[in-house]
């Protein structure tokens, strides 16, 4: 058995640890006296005896344990292991590996960047704080009470904090590890590029008269969304990394699909089309006026629409008349 190895993990997947075999044949429990010591209350004082078969290839036999031996299911009284095989016994799992085995490729650390450390993360907090207060004025004219500006720094807080402290109480369940400042930057990130990304989409989209752009904010959204979605689970949830991607659109799908079939409901459309939230001064606009010609074409053409809308209607109302009589 040169080069092989004894790999224990937990029920749920958990390495414990890994031992070289050296001799054989070897013993597996609790009791400090075996060859491999397993604490687990579930395992008994000598559970398993370890034999070679032939190269390669491990004899496992229970000893008469109460909680048994188990291979796929079924329980036995001997199995039969050669490398990537496992058994389960107690809350613990067995399985055979080789010094030649194929290694996954190393994974690149996404947070090892000064991008998320404490300073970044307090300074990005910072300026969450400094841009919900620049919104006051734009929202409120006039005398400004303090509590207004009191409840804009308390509410900054308050979101920021509690969503990284969400994510890191989920991380150290699942990953053993609440790396709280690391969120808390990703949160500050998030939040900068859609607050920003959105005056921006709405600032061009006046300046250049292109409505369209200032929906650019639902893809931002959506980006954002999915990026810092991405990262939390990158933390949080280390077992399988492949489905961070997919968890992180599907978890917000989810809400936009409801949100467009809402819209559609009460108003045929299906993103939001309300794009003068903010004004503007009129010196910023980069395009050209508009003619006087061109602006009276469209009030023509939004007239004929508006009539035929009207004419929908009558028609309508006609038809619950003429169901009333009947």
């Amino acid at each position: 058995m040169d080069g092989y190895f004894i790999e224990f993990a937990s029920r749920t997947g958990e390495f414990l640890f890994r031992q070289r075999i050296v001799s054989l044949p070897a013993t597996v429990g609790r009791a400090l006296s075996n060859d491999f010591i397993i604490d687990d209350p579930y395992v008994a004082a000598k559970h398993l005896r370890l034999e070679s078969e032939s190269p390669g290839r491990l004899t496992i036999t229970d000893l008469g344990s109460h909680n048994g031996l188990y291979q796929s299911g079924r329980r036995l009284t001997t199995a039969t292991l050669g490398r990537g095989d496992a058994v389960h016994f107690g809350h613990t799992t067995l399985r055979v590996r080789h010094v030649d085995e194929p290694l996954t490729p190393e994974r690149v650390d996404l947070f090892s960047s000064q991008a998320f450390s404490l300073p970044v993360a307090l300074g990005l907090l910072a300026l969450a704080i400094a841009t919900a207060l620049f919104a006051i004025p734009l929202e409120n004219f006039g005398d400004i009470p303090a509590t207004t500006w009191l409840m804009a720094v308390l509410g900054t807080l308050a979101q920021q904090l509690s969503w990284a402290a969400l994510w890191a109480v989920v991380g150290r369940i699942f990953a053993g590890r609440a790396q709280y400042v690391t969120h808390l930057a990703i949160a500050g990130w998030a939040l900068l590029a859609v607050t920003w990304g959105d005056a921006l989409c709405g600032f061009l989209a006046f300046s250049l008269s292109l409505p369209t752009l200032a929906q650019g904010r639902v893809l931002l959204i959506g980006l954002v969304g999915v990026w810092a979605l991405h990262r939390h689970l990158s933390l949080a949830q280390m077992r399988r990394p492949a489905l961070n991607l997919p968890l992180a659109v599907i978890a917000l799908a989810i809400p936009a699909t409801l949100s467009g079939l809402e819209n559609w409901k009460q108003d045929l459309r299906l993103l939001d089309t309300d794009l003068l939230v903010r004004v503007y001064d009129p010196a910023w606009r980069l395009t050209k006026d508009e003619t006087l010609e061109h602006f009276m074409t469209g009030m023509k053409d939004l007239r004929v629409r508006a009539d035929a809308v009207r004419e929908d209607g009558k028609g309508g109302n006609a038809d619950e008349e003429g169901d009333e009589d009947e």
